[in-house]
């Protein structure tokens, strides 16, 4: 599920559901929505195993529009809670990201990539699952990102050149390089975020949630989850 570790004043938190490629399932999600920042100068959000996470639990959109609400209005708890985080918080991605997996590292202060060659992927949306905070934040990160991102995987290098990754390396490099940044930089990064929920729009998860009544996106899905 997730596993924790504090280091003094620095917290690491684990996506450790290697058997589903770490998906962010209602446990998982409520699980991190309950992790606190008060008193800590650094969350770093990282991956057990080769996937730091496929993204959503796809299995949701196979229960009918209430249950795919219920899960998408826990998941958008998840995504307020870390924006209101008041540590610096990380994405340290050790493996390949999917989906949610992607746009999870829109919300932190500081994304990391272990290897130039990971892999980035919106392709859910060939499944008619739309991945909805980069359709929301379509104004921030600018229509050609979001049009690269939907057109196919692209490697942690390309997203560096993108503004997506801040850093590609080992993690305790990455934190070397935090702790030397002037504090200002970061009350510029919190004003980002800022700009962030202004552009959320419940509305656009209620338009996902609405899929899970769609024959043919249910139908998708099932061929994909009997494949994986």
């Amino acid at each position: 599920m997730i596993e924790v570790e504090r280091q003094d004043n620095m917290l690491l938190v684990y996506l450790n559901s290697i058997a589903n490629r770490n998906a962010f399932t209602l446990e998982v999600i409520n699980k991190l929505s309950s992790i606190r920042c008060e008193g800590l100068d650094l969350v770093v959000f990282s991956n057990r195993g080769d996937v730091f996470s496929s993204g959503l639990d796809l299995g949701v959109f196979l229960r009918g529009s209430v249950a795919a609400r219920e899960y998408l209005a826990s998941l958008h708890r998840l995504v307020e809670h870390v924006l209101d985080c008041t540590a610096t918080t990380v994405a340290y991605l050790s493996g390949d990201a999917y989906g949610f997996g992607v746009e999870f590292t829109y919300f932190v202060d500081y994304v990391v990539a272990a290897a130039p060659g990971l892999k980035l992927s919106l392709q859910g949306i060939k499944l008619g699952v739309f991945p909805p905070y980069t359709i929301m934040l379509a104004e921030l990160l600018g229509y050609n990102v979001v049009r690269s991102l939907l057109a196919r995987p692209i490697t942690a290098e390309e997203a560096k050149a993108m503004g997506l990754i801040h850093h590609i390396g080992t993690l305790d490099d990455a934190i070397r390089k935090i702790f030397i940044v002037p504090r200002h930089t970061f009350r510029i990064v919190k004003y980002n975020r800022h700009m962030i929920r202004k552009h959320l729009k419940e509305e656009v998860l209620y338009q996902l949630a609405a899929l899970a009544d769609d024959e043919d996106t249910k139908s998708l899905i099932s061929r994909f989850l009997r494949k994986s």
